[in-house]
């Protein structure tokens, strides 16, 4: 019967992703240009290949596929995956990481030729000492050669 993975039937999960993409085009005017995969999840590559054949079907070319969208060795993979796959240095527009820290980028996802950033990091108090933190935080990340660093909360308010 049904599954909870996304992607036990890719087709329909790229079919899926576009048709958001093209809703938000259609009914609200939007631009959107580029897409993640499964949040935290290592997107397999049939799925980035069928996402990717989607979009250009549907008119989507210019649409990025980031990938993956998780932590551990998840861009090494993909970046391997580009080097020896051309339907897959072709599908992948960047490579994402959640709180890259000190790993840093690896030559592989130097030579694979697109941006790589840090899809996910958060490491700074929510307080008055905050700005040091991400201060430091930017600076690490432009080290690795991460190209951008999206924080989960810039601000927080806390009630007590």
């Amino acid at each position: 019967m049904g599954t909870n993975s996304p992607y036990a039937n890719v087709t329909a999960t790229a079919d899926y992703t576009a048709k958001w993409i093209e809703c938000g085009r259609d009914a609200h005017g939007l631009n959107i240009s580029m897409i993640g995969l499964w949040n935290e999840e290592p997107g397999p590559v049939p799925y980035i290949l069928a996402l990717r054949q989607r979009l250009d079907a549907g008119g989507l070319g210019h649409v990025k596929i980031i990938a993956p969208d998780g932590g551990g060795n998840g861009m090494d993979v993909i970046a391997a995956e580009m080097a020896s796959n051309a339907s897959v240095k072709a599908a992948v527009g960047a490579l994402g990481s959640h709180y890259p820290g000190s790993k840093g980028t690896s030559p592989a996802v130097r030579a694979a030729g697109v941006p790589a950033w840090s899809a996910e990091d958060y490491s700074t108090y929510s307080d008055a000492t905050g700005a040091g933190c991400w201060g430091r935080l930017l600076v690490q990340n432009m080290g690795w050669d991460l190209s951008a660093t999206i924080s989960w909360y810039p601000l927080q308010s806390i009630f007590s």
